[in-house]
């Protein structure tokens, strides 16, 4: 058991050998006993997520969001716990950032509930909002710029190639933008 930081480096160390042995045994082929665990208690629970959204007051879309918010768990441990680097690191940056930005959606959705100009298409949405004053304009432009990379996930309508394009920056920046969204609505329906 790790009693102080200073441990870790050796029991890193150990670990990465160990499981630099156990791949090189099994290579691609699937042992069921060669899983390894992945760590109980760093994925958050749906129902912290379902919490968080119940003013949605949709339980299929809180239950999505929830469900959701486990694979961006997956992809944050994987991030910060792994030294998975380049193009690699790249493509769950842009996952995580097309999974939060489906959360946003909804989020922007629900802002505009009641506002008959709401606009046919999510940016247009987006200056809705900032019309309205939900929106200030500097998150608007952010949520602009995370739309644009959600709509990255269609690979054959090709732009420019994805390589050194996404960085775990970006993915913090989607999170804040997530958050942001979420306290503006929390804050629209406590007036």
């Amino acid at each position: 058991m790790i009693t102080d930081d200073s441990e870790i480096p050796r029991l890193v160390n150990k670990i990465n050998v160990r499981m630099r042995e156990l791949q090189d045994y099994v290579k691609d082929r699937n042992i069921d006993e060669s899983r390894i665990e992945f760590p109980r208690g760093y994925l958050r629970s749906c129902e912290h997520h379902r919490k968080k959204y119940a003013f949605l007051q949709k339980p299929i879309i809180e239950k999505n969001i929830s469900y959701t918010f486990l694979a961006t768990d997956v992809y944050r441990w994987l991030l910060n716990r792994t030294d998975i680097a380049l193009s690699a690191q790249e493509m769950i940056v842009k996952q995580g950032l097309i999974l939060i930005c489906s959360v946003v959606e909804v989020l922007v959705e629900e802002c505009l509930k009641g506002l008959h100009d709401r606009g046919k298409f999510f940016k247009q949405r987006l200056r809705t909002l900032s019309r309205h004053r939900q929106l200030d304009k500097k998150l608007a432009e952010e949520l602009e710029w995370l739309w644009d990379v959600r709509n990255n996930i269609h690979l054959a309508v090709p732009k420019k190639p994805e390589h050194n394009k996404y960085a775990v920056k970006d993915y913090n920046l989607a999170i804040r933008g997530l958050t942001a969204i979420l306290e503006t609505f929390n804050g629209a329906t406590e007036k």
